[in-house]
Order: structure tokens, then sequence, then C-alpha cells
């Protein structure tokens, strides 16, 4: 562009403009910029401006859907052309004006045909005295009108000169035409199957199969005839049909009277309107926490999967709020951000959340301090999530934006709800109640049972039970199994409770373990309390083949002697033990989620966050007698060392990563491994610290690389690096040099080791790190210098107080050298020296 003149001036000076002039325009609407003649080729230079700072001009550039030019000269300015435009004018300052317009339009040609993809460009030129050939236009278009630019069409308009262009009559054809193409331009959408997945891939995750598992478990829960209260309210009508009411809408009601159920079937009654609204829906639940980022990039994948299945496409805005490969930004705004422009493409968008309490309730079952602050943290980003989805709903926008949010009613959730404005929609007990009654009459004609209740009995267990789904379901279940006198032995328990109902179930499953005919008829015997335990201390759901995994490395014993490691599993040291079967013994614990695809993907969980709090609260009473079965609290930290210290992962030069790839526990138990540890109290720290030291932690970090997207130089939403070894190592002295050691290592690899999930050619290629030059005082050397497929060194003075000054400062000079076949690289690092005399 032309540096020195009026042109980069005016481009500026536009830019500034509509910043300013918009600066009061909440819902920063889609942006059509008119040029006329060198005033296109100011819209050319703002756009290009806009372009090359994005940091205070981006969002020009991002809400420009369409870019019209009146009689603008496309890619150069002849002579010619610039009489016309100057109206024939041939004095000095005509001259220099031509040459500094000419500059500029030649030098932003490159620029604005780079970001031309992004918007709709038109182009009318006047059909007298025109600056342009009429015939050379006409030879440039293709049968559509369209040129070599993306999106840009050319028309040229009858009876208009350079000057009358931009003076069209109301009413007139050419008129008509202008703000037809306004209108049609107003909206770029890229079906560009290559611009769509790129956007999935920065997104970096795939849709959450367990949450479209939680909300077809809850539709199928339903009982036929029960909910209608809800879509009988008055303000749920309101909020459903988009009426004049609060766009936040609360549902709240005690445990277990089925908010859950109740806001899977507002979602899907939406979304069987004929309206066809954008819906997105996510159960925060108990055993999945997540991030920030992690829900709201859900959120995102639904919404990007509307838009393309009901439009095509998505809007190009979306590819410039990607962030390019320097950036360093925010990775919750980015996703915002991205989710703002997909709410743009839809008629109108409802956002279920449920269970907003159940993350926060989950993470505040302990004492130690650490866990308050993590509970703070949590309630933070979900604070953070709520609120930036009231923003959304409360903007003056195009698109009506419904949030619907489910849970207890809580100190902290009603205090939000106070600085929202949202309307509570507390749940009918006594409706709940009639259908808690019509549910159990509806069971047993179902399971068709010789004996049931005599109807004063019913009445009585009905009273009970009040509006507790839950309570309802668990005496069902143990009635169909066990007969009517089972409910007798649970009537003294209703009242107390659904944990009083739990604990009785549990002292019934420990009489089945300590027992021998626990057998799921293929003589596999269910080990129940293992699976308990390794449920309430998971992060997250396991996988079937996970589960299995894990139960059979507890059976392995750790070895001492020589080495630290664990014996190798076997094949036949696998029970095959079935989700259906396990889901049967352990009820009402535990819930098996079939996966839809494969039987391997299943999932089995806890069946509900009181049975979290419920064993929590057990597995914490010091209370046992010798030999009782129990519910470990170490269980997992225990099952995660013993898989990953098996004496097969021991790295070596002729290691095979494929050999591995069938292990399903080796994922989980090297992302979570650190973490489980720094939750159990009673790990002996000798057996972690030789597992740090030995050669399997080496495959360890390849499978973090290959595996696990973003392990490395990960951070989370306050910018802080997390940690990937157990936080005591950070606090104790004798282990601190071990962290010490491992952040160094990460530091100057963790790019590179992050490669090996995105790029196929260096897929967990952990041999090309410069393992020796990490030095023979770092731990990670000894076996990783075994390993690298190009000796390094680390050219060092011998240790004194110089060398720790050295480091100190940071200071040093750095030399390499290549080989003339170019296939050796030397590097040396020398640390500067303080002179003394």
């Amino acid at each position: 562009m032309y540096e020195g003149g009026v042109v980069l001036n005016s481009g500026r000076l536009l830019c500034h403009a509509v910043k300013t002039a918009r600066k009061r325009d909440k819902a920063q609407v889609p942006l059509t910029l008119i040029g006329h003649g060198t005033g296109g080729i100011v819209v050319r230079s703002a756009l290009c401006f806009s372009y090359s700072n994005q940091d205070r001009f981006g969002l020009i550039l991002q809400k420009t859907k369409h870019v019209l030019f009146l009689d603008t000269p496309r890619s150069d300015l002849s002579q010619d052309a610039w009489k016309c435009i100057s109206r024939g004018s041939s004095s000095e300052e005509s001259i220099g004006g031509w040459k500094a317009w000419s500059t500029a339009l030649a030098r932003s040609h490159k620029v604005f045909n780079e970001m031309s993809r992004h918007f709709n460009i038109t182009s009318a030129f006047a059909e007298l005295d025109s600056h342009l050939d009429v015939s050379d236009i006409s030879a440039n278009l293709d049968v559509s009108g369209q040129t070599s630019l993306a999106r840009e069409e050319h028309i040229i308009l009858e009876n208009t000169n350079h000057r009358t262009i931009s003076q069209l009559s109301r009413g007139s054809v050419n008129y008509n035409w202008l703000v037809r193409r306004i209108q049609e331009g107003s909206s770029r959408i890229t079906q560009n199957p290559e611009d769509i997945e790129r956007i999935r891939v920065w997104i970096g995750r795939r849709p959450d199969v367990i949450n479209r598992a939680d909300q077809k478990r809850n539709l199928e829960l339903h009982q036929a005839g029960t909910g209608n209260w809800l879509f009988e309210d008055r303000r749920f009508r309101q909020w459903a049909t988009l009426g004049e009411t609060s766009p936040l809408l609360w549902l709240t009601g005690p445990e277990g009277c089925g908010k859950s159920v109740l806001c899977s079937l507002a979602t899907d009654r939406i979304r069987q309107s004929p309206q066809q609204h954008a819906i997105a829906y996510l159960m925060l639940a108990f055993d999945k926490p997540q991030s920030q980022y992690q829900i709201l990039t859900q959120l995102a994948l639904q919404l990007l999967d509307y838009v393309v299945r009901t439009q095509g496409g998505v809007d190009t805005e979306a590819l410039l709020r990607l962030p390019e490969d320097h950036d360093t930004g925010s990775r919750v705004a980015r996703i915002r951000d991205l989710i703002k422009v997909l709410v743009s493409q839809c008629p109108a968008v409802f956002f279920f959340i449920d269970g907003l309490d159940e993350v926060t309730s989950a993470e505040g079952l302990s004492s130690q301090p650490e866990q308050h602050t993590k509970l703070d943290k949590v309630t933070e980003q979900l604070y953070g999530i709520v609120s930036f989805l009231v923003d959304l709903a409360q903007a003056d926008s195009a698109t009506p934006v419904r949030l619907w949010l489910s849970s207890l009613k809580t100190d902290h959730i009603s205090k939000w709800m106070q600085e929202f404005g949202g309307d509570e929609l507390p749940a009918d007990e006594s409706a709940i109640a009639l259908d808690v009654s019509h549910f159990f009459q509806d069971r047993m004609v179902k399971a068709e049972a010789t004996e049931s209740p005599e109807p004063d009995a019913m009445v009585s267990l009905c009273k009970a039970v009040g509006c507790n789904f839950l309570i309802a379901s668990m005496i069902t279940e143990e009635w169909q199994r066990s007969g009517l006198s089972s409910i007798n032995g649970f009537r003294h328990s209703i009242t107390d409770g659904v944990r009083e109902l739990y604990a009785d179930c549990l002292e019934k499953l420990k009489s089945l373990e300590k027992g021998t005919d626990q057998d799921d008829g293929r003589g596999n015997a269910v080990p129940a309390m293992h699976i308990l335990s390794l449920l309430t201390s998971a992060r997250r759901p396991l996988k079937m083949k996970e589960m299995r995994e894990a139960v059979a490395i507890l059976q392995k014993p750790f070895h001492d002697e020589s080495e630290f490691c664990c014996e190798d599993l076997a094949p036949d040291d696998i029970k095959q033990l079935d989700g259906s079967d396990i889901e049967r013994y352990c009820t009402p614990f535990v819930s098996f989620v079939p996966s839809e695809e494969e039987t391997e993907d299943s999932y089995i969980r806890l069946s509900h966050v009181s049975v979290l709090h419920f064993l929590r609260e057990l597995a914490s009473s010091p209370v046992y007698e010798q030999g009782e079965p129990r519910i470990i609290t170490n269980i997992m930290s225990d099952a995660c060392l013993r898989y990953l210290s098996q004496r097969k992962y021991a790295i070596t030069p002729e290691a095979r990563t494929e050999a591995f790839q069938d292990d399903s526990f080796l994922a989980y138990a090297a992302k979570y491994w650190h973490r489980h540890l720094d939750e159990s109290s009673s790990f002996p720290t000798e057996a972690v610290q030789s597992f740090i030291c030995s050669p399997q932690f080496i495959t360890v970090v390849q499978t973090q690389s290959l595996l696990l997207n973003g392990h490395f130089g990960r951070v989370d939403d306050d910018g802080k690096e997390s940690q990937q070894v157990p936080a005591s190592f950070s606090t104790r002295a004798d282990l601190q040099a071990l962290a010490h050691d491992y952040r160094q290592f990460i530091k100057e690899w963790s790019e590179f080791l992050q490669l090996g999930v995105t790029n196929a050619r260096l897929h967990g290629a952990i041999q090309h790190c410069f393992w020796g030059a990490l030095g023979e005082t770092n731990f990670l050397w000894k076996h990783g210098s075994g390993i690298e497929s190009n000796a390094s060194f680390l050219l060092d003075f011998d240790a004194s107080q110089d060398d720790n000054e050295a480091q100190e400062s940071g200071t040093s000079y750095y030399y390499d050298m290549i080989s003339e076949d170019g296939r050796r690289l030397a590097v040396w690092k020398i640390p500067i020296r303080r002179y003394r005399p």
C-alpha cells in the first residue's frame, strides 16, 4: 500500500470511524461497506488495515459480509481511467493524486485477494462514460456473472455514468437491484468441507457420546403420562414460545424428583417443534467434571452440527475467529466468539444445562484445603459459563436465545439467578407425587406380579416415597427381583431417606461378595466392591474394557528386588465381565451405558450423584471389621501405578508403540495417574519415586504424546501450566529435584511431543528428543539417552559455585553445526561465566 499519503490515512481513519460508530452496537450486526470510485479504494485500504491490525480492528473484518464497489477500479488505475474519475483534470495535483491512488490500489491487490474469500463482493460499473470498456468487463465474466475472486459478482448499471451511479432514484430498476443485492450479500456461508473440518480440528474434541447417552437414557426413564405439569405451566409455555418473559428459566426441586428427565423431555419437546430451533443440551454429570473450555466446546460442536445440517455451511466469520499458529490468546475467549458466530446463523437457540449443582457437590466432599480451592475454581468456571450464556440470551440480536438450567436450589446458584434476573420454576411436588403413584401402578402391571401390596399399604408406601422417583425406582427393582417381602424390609429405611436404602443394599452386596455364588454364568465372579471403589475414584466414566483391565491389574504384585515393576497382564488374567451383569449385581449403585456403535466402547458409571456422596462418605469411615469388603480410597492410584509399571513398558530402542495399542487402560492411567496419587493419602512416596525413575516412565511420556491431545504445555483457564507430576514432588525437599528435572524436559520438548498427536510422521517419535543433552544429573537421562536416534551430550564444566551462578543467570551461548550431507546436527549450549580477576 501507499505508505506516505492520503490513501493509507483514509483507510486508517475509516477503521477508527467504524469502530467508534459501533461501540454502542452491542449486537455487532453484519457490515456492508459501499465505496464509490476512489472511495472503493479507501474501503479496500480499510479492510487491509483491519487485516494487518486484528488486535485493534479485527472485528471490522470479521463482521464485514459484503463489499459493494460502485465504478471502482479493480486491480489497476490507468491514466485514462483517472481522467474519467477526476473529470478530465490534468493539473499536477491531480496527477499526484492519480499516482497515490494507483500505487495504493496495486499494493493492496494481493492482500485484498487473500481476504476476499471471507465476504461477498459486488462490483457495479457505469454504462456511460465509464473508466473501463464495457465490452472488456463483459468478456471477463462467466455465465453467472462471477469472476476469479471468491464470491465476486459484476454488473453493469444501464444509463449511468461515473457520477450518477451513486445517485440512483428510489424505485428505479438500478436502485432496486442494488437494494436486493445488498440484502442477498448480507451473509457469507462457506460450504467447503475443508473449512468446516478446520473448525472441528481447532475445537479439538469429539461430540460427547456420554452426553448423548445421558439424554437418551433420561427419555427412556420417562414414565408415559407423567411430567405433564411442566408443559402446562404458564412460565414454561411463555419461555418455550419466545414470549415476553425472562430468557432464563431455572427448574428447581429436591433430590430424585426427576429434574434430569424433565430437562430431556423439554429438550425433546423443543426439538420436535415445527420451527426447528437450534438446541444444545449438556448434562453436567457428577462423574465427568469439565472445565469451562470443555463445556463450551461441547456446546459449539452441537451448534456447528446444526448450522451445517440446516444451512449446508458455516459463516466465514467463524474462520476468522480461529487463531493463527502463533496465537497465544485465551482459548475460552476464542470458543466464546465462535459460539456467537454460530448463534447468529440460527433462527433461535435453546441452551439446556442440567445438573448445575452436581459438579460442585462432587468436588466439595473433601475436607482437604486444596479441594476447597478446587471447588472455588469449579464454581467460578460454572459462573463464567452461565454468565456468558445469559449475556447471549439478553443481547439485542436478531437471534432469540433461551437458557434452561435445572438443579437443586443451592445458595450460590440462587445468588446467580437473582443477579441474572432468571425465572425460577419450582417442581410441582404434589403433581410429581401423583406421577410417582402412577409409576408404581404401571410397574406392577408390567411385572405381572403374583403378589402386590394391599391398597392401604400402597397408599402408605406412596406417602412415604413422596415425590422421589429415585426411591420409587429402587423399591420397584427390589420388589421385582426379590418379591413383596423385600419391600417390607425396606419400609423402615424409606422414611430415613435414600442413604439408608443405599446402606441396606450395600449390606446385601457385601454378603454376596463374601460368598462364592456371585457369578455371571460364565465362571466370572463379579468383584463388586473393587468396581464400586474404582468408580468412586474415577475421573470420568470408565469403558468396560478399561474396567476389566483395572480390576485385573490389582491382582498383580509389585517386584522390588532388582527393578521396580509389576508383572505383565496376560489375556487369561482379564475376566470378561459383562456390563449388564455388573449393573444387575451392583444395583442400585451402577449404571451400564451401552454404545450404539461398538460394544467395547460401552461405559460403566455410578448411577446417581447421591451414590457418589454415599460411597465417599463410607470410604472415609475408619470403622471396618477385619476382612470385611469395603470401599478402598486409594484403589485407582494403585491400579494406575501397577498398570504403568508393567515390565513390558520398560522402554528400549526396539520398543514399538503399536504393540501397546490394544492396552485399554493405558491412556487413562497415563493421563490421570499423578492426579490420583495426589488424592491418595497413604500411597508410599518411595514407590512413586522408583516408578518415575524407571524406564516405564519414558513409555508413559510416549503414550501421552501419542494419545493425549494438548497434554504437554497444557494450561488451565487462568493461564497457569498444569502439573504433570504429583504435586507433593514440588513441596517435599527430597523430591523437588525430580519435579525440576521433569519441568526442564517439558519446557524444551513439549511442542515437539505434542506433534505425536497432530503429525503422523512424528507419531510418538520420542527417540528424536535430545535426552542426552539433559545431562547426567537429570533422572530422565539414564533411560532416555539409551533410546535416542542421534546421540546428544550436555557440554558443561565441573560443578562449582560458578556453575550455579551461570545457571541462575540463565545466560548462555548457543553454537550449532550441520554436517555436509545435512543429516546430522550438533548443538552446544555453554553458560556464560562472570570474569573473576
